[in-house]
């Protein structure tokens, strides 16, 4: 599955919205693929709507992870997240010190942003990115990581920040289930995911989350 020709997305089963728990999955199932949702991360893109994706599938295992229930997180899922990290968010801090210098902040209202973000994960606050990512994550008890890739030509990619686009790429366009390539769940949720897939008459290649 991890070819050049494939692009990933990371993300989870459920999330907060609007105070209720929403699930993500029959959400793209409902919407017949991913759509963009509100984007402010990025100076340079401004106020947009996107869909991130990562270029590299260990990228995208990060984001996924922070679906992860803390009474599934193991010291060895632990340990992947503080190297995974110190991998992607090193140089990614780098190239914005680089970009937009030590002295000029890089994400502009990045407390805010953290925090609204964090919303979708848990409803304790999410003060630091650091600490969201080496331990954080959702509350949402039968949560579970989602990775969903999908094919590199059906993204058309935008251009922002330097920092940003060193690992992903940014689609304002939605993106087609047919498009998927597979989806990656924990092993015991793959027969479930498969069902629900059939249920909307849709043929998947569902794996295991390595």
């Amino acid at each position: 599955m991890k070819t050049e020709s494939v692009l990933w997305h990371g993300t989870g089963r459920y999330k907060y919205e609007n105070g209720e728990i929403a699930d993500i999955l029959r959400g793209i199932i409902k919407n017949r693929g991913l759509v963009p949702n509100k984007d402010d991360w990025d100076m340079k893109r401004g106020l947009s709507q996107t869909i991130s994706f990562a270029r590299d599938h260990s990228y995208a295992r990060l984001y996924a992870s922070l679906f992860l229930p803390p009474k599934d997180r193991t010291l060895k899922e632990l340990v992947r997240r503080l190297i995974l990290s110190a991998r992607f968010f090193l140089p990614s801090k780098w190239v914005a010190y680089n970009e937009y210098s030590p002295f000029r902040p890089h994400i502009i209202d990045l407390r805010r942003k953290l925090k609204e973000w964090g919303q979708k994960l848990t409803t304790k606050p999410q003060k630091f990115f650091t600490v969201l990512f080496l331990w954080g994550g959702t509350d949402i008890p039968n949560n579970y990581p989602i990775i969903v890739g999908v094919k590199r030509t059906a993204v058309r990619g935008t251009k922002g920040s330097r920092f940003v686009d060193l690992y992903e790429e940014r689609s304002e366009q939605v993106i087609s289930i047919a498009d998927f390539t597979h989806i990656e769940v924990p092993e015991n949720r793959v027969a479930e995911v498969v069902e629900l897939f059939k249920d909307a008459d849709y043929e998947m290649a569902v794996t295991s989350i390595k």
